[in-house]
């Protein structure tokens, strides 16, 4: 990904190779569906890495001039200051642009990134690399970076020992493949270990010891016929692997790697893949690939978390727009940092410095010294989301700090911890035998606080089954048979549903809310759902279903209030609301629309709608937010359809249905 092409050997396919290896990254990372296997091109790279390292280790090695100090100088001179420019920047600018919570996350992947071992610290701190939280992470794709750098710590020692012993490095080089492609497809398939097969340098080394094979035995087998034709197979390996390979890594990598190492072995000037790659275009996208490579992730996060500003622009403007920034800052960094710094023979004392700079603003964004609460002018939340969870281990627990930044938080009574086995969370008992029950996950426990309200207010027993911890439906035809969910574990689960199949025997039952996140329902919860609609249906009791209000999708989990003092949207008198695009969440709540057309005791309040104000979205009343994060409701965001709710509660025996 690194290594200079420049010299009297210069291969300028080498560089256009590059090119082709670093262009599907950067449309994989901007979602083109066309190239799914675009994160092979770092596959490509390790090829080529291998390869040129061990032109220069074989030839100073056999010739005697190989000093390792000398070695790590040029690797310093050549990686770290265009990495230390990206990581100073990235950070100056999350500082000054940046919601404060995600800047303070940024930190813990600073020093994984200076000192490469980001590859371990992405495993074990995010996982999965194609979705979740790791896509957050600025320096994500430092993973790569991390995997070379420790090959290049641990290679040219074992390369000159096994010189200095045996004469010989080849063996030394064939071990190591066969051995490490032998570790990948066991860590890959047997142990079904995923993440560790992607990110690890021992399941990684076979494809830069590919490269390394080419170069010992390259020459050989350069002599063979029909090289042009064996150069454009690789080609085609290398883009079928682009276009075809799986979603996360497999044995499509074999594909890329051999068909990159062919390439490597069999284009030159006289071919027609020589000929493509060493297209003026694609050797210069080369020359910049490494900063190229460094700054496009951090400008597609920087993207990413300019969601709200970046509303009412096409996706296929934005992506232009990164893509054309990431070139720019790559051609500057490459003119100004990379080949400046090359062969400045102060370049060390340089890193040196900019190396403590960097820990110490990170020191700085871990200490207290860095707030990350904003001084808002929203009213302080009351919090109800413990007080009305069933779940035996409350999820909120282990919830971020920042997402509870200036929230009191009412805890839920000791006497409740074992609701979800026995009554579940019942008020007004003392009147008569429960006559509603609010069924839910997270968006039924963000309703519980009016519902307790309006329980009181028009005397109106109730119980609650609503859980932060997944999914409320339970396996309802055989309720010895439930399986895990979230803070529940089997046993747990058995005694939940069995405890709400009592609740909805009872006589004095008549009204069941249910109120869940619609586009989180995978199809055996609907399943489960419709088991449960059958029973209620058969039973005469009437369903109101509760509609998902819009998601704030440019918050992404964040706290509401302080996430809008963030964006600088302040407090108006009446109603604030902004713009969402909620397109997809439409669709799940046509779902629970289409349940009303499938049973005649259902009926749906369409909370999206009533969230709206001329086709944007309630955002605050006041001084007060109406959300609790980018998809709950805050009490006082379900407090305004008190009307609403009361006048369901209190319809004439609650007929007046259809």
């Amino acid at each position: 990904m690194s290594l200079s092409t420049t010299g009297k050997n210069y291969r300028p396919e080498i560089d256009g190779l590059r090119a082709i290896a670093i262009l599907p990254v950067i449309l994989f990372h901007l979602q083109a569906s066309y190239v799914q296997g675009g994160y092979y091109g770092v596959d490509v790279f390790f090829v080529i890495s291998g390869y040129l390292i061990t032109k220069i280790l074989e030839f100073q090695i056999v010739h005697g001039t190989f000093r390792m100090s000398q070695f790590w100088i040029r690797r310093v001179n050549r990686l770290l200051p265009a990495l230390l420019v990206v990581v100073l920047v990235t950070l100056v600018l999350a500082l000054v642009l940046v919601f404060k919570p995600t800047v303070e996350k940024l930190g813990s992947d600073i020093m994984p990134a200076i000192f490469s071992y980001s590859n371990y610290h992405t495993l074990y701190t995010f996982g999965n690399y194609w979705g979740g939280e790791s896509q957050s992470s600025f320096f994500l794709h430092l993973w790569s970076l991390a995997v070379e750098e420790q090959f290049y710590l641990v290679y040219p020692l074992a390369l000159f020992f096994c010189y200095r012993l045996f004469r010989n490095i080849r063996v030394l080089v064939i071990f190591s493949c066969v051995v490490s492609f032998g570790y990948f497809i066991y860590t890959l398939k047997i142990k079904g270990e995923i993440d560790v097969a992607f990110y690890t340098l021992p399941s990684r080394i076979w494809e830069l010891s590919a490269g390394s094979l080419i170069a010992l035995f390259g020459s050989k087998l350069a002599q063979y016929r029909w090289k042009g034709l064996w150069a454009f197979l690789g080609l085609a390996l290398v883009f079928y692997a682009y276009f075809y390979g799986g979603k996360t890594i497999g044995l499509y990598v074999v594909v890329a790697v051999f068909g990159a190492s062919m390439i490597v072995c069999f284009a030159n000037s006289s071919n027609f893949v020589g000929k493509v790659l060493s297209n003026p275009i694609l050797v210069f996208i080369g020359k910049i690939s490494y900063s190229l490579y460094l700054w496009h992730w951090c400008v597609v996060v920087f993207a990413q978390n300019f969601k709200y500003q970046l509303f009412g622009f096409l996706q296929y403007e934005i992506h232009l727009g990164i893509f054309l920034l990431s070139m720019i800052l790559a051609i500057v960094s490459y003119y100004f940092v990379e080949s400046k710094t090359r062969n400045y023979q102060h370049t060390p004392k340089i890193v040196l410095g900019g190396v403590v700079l960097v820990i110490g603003l990170a020191l700085f964004i871990q200490s207290d010294l860095f707030s990350i609460e904003y001084d808002s002018k929203y009213a302080r939340q009351n919090l109800y989301y413990y007080q009305y969870d069933v779940s035996p281990d409350q999820m909120l627990e282990e919830a971020d700090e920042a997402l509870l930044v200036n929230c009191n938080v009412i805890k839920r009574e000791e006497s409740l911890n074992n609701a979800y086995k026995e009554n579940g969370i019942v008020l007004n008992a003392a009147l008569s035998e429960p006559s509603v029950l609010l069924l839910g996950d997270s968006h039924g426990v963000m309703w519980a606080k009016l519902m307790n309200d309006l329980s009181d207010s028009l005397q109106i027993p109730m119980t609650f089954f609503t859980a932060n911890s997944g999914k409320p439906f339970v396996n309802w035809n055989q309720i010895e048979k439930q399986e895990a969910n979230g803070y529940f574990n089997g046993a747990q689960r058995v005694e939940y549903a069995r405890a709400l199949k009592r609740a909805v025997e009872k006589q004095g039952l008549k009204l069941v809310f249910i109120a869940v996140r619609w586009d989180e329902l995978n199809e055996n919860e609907k399943a489960q759902l419709h088991e449960l609609l059958q029973d209620l249906e058969l039973k005469g009791l009437k369903v109101l279903l509760l509609t998902q209000p819009p998601v704030l999708n440019f918050m992404e989990n964040k706290n509401a209030a302080q996430f809008a003092t963030y964006l600088h949207i302040e407090p108006v008198t009446g109603y604030n609301a902004v713009s969402v695009n909620s397109d997809e969440l439409i669709r799940a709540n046509q779902y629970a629309v289409s349940l009303a057309s499938q049973y005649k005791n259902i009926r749906v309040y369409d909370v999206y709608q009533n969230m709206l104000l001329e086709g944007k979205v309630k955002l605050s009343l006041n001084r007060d937010v109406l959300y609790f994060d980018d998809d709950h409701l805050s009490y006082i965001g379900t407090s305004i359809h008190r009307k609403a709710m009361t006048e369901i509660l209190v319809e004439e025996n609650l007929t007046k249905w259809k």
